[in-house]
């Protein structure tokens, strides 16, 4: 006979939920060449991860190096115009 209790039927399996700051739950989209993309997949075998690891991690260090507030291409004038 199996137990039905409350304390059974709400357990939930799996992992645990992550805090809310932390949960990746937005999508970026970019267009890169096919030479671009190689030299991504190449590095995520070489790192034996995945290609959105590789890009995320590549996303994270980008942020955290960029202690400014301005845009690092485009001219001056694009830069303006683009706030």
């Amino acid at each position: 006979m199996t137990n039905h209790s409350a304390e059974n039927r709400d357990r939930r399996f799996g992992r645990p939920p992550k805090p809310a700051a932390s949960v990746r739950s937005e999508r970026v989209v970019s267009f890169v060449t096919p030479g671009e993309l190689d030299q991504l997949e190449e590095l995520s075998r070489r790192r034996g991860v995945s290609l959105s690891a590789v890009i995320h991690s590549m996303v994270v260090r980008s942020l955290d190096r960029d202690t400014t507030d301005r845009p690092t291409t485009g001219t001056t004038k694009q830069q303006r115009s683009e706030r």
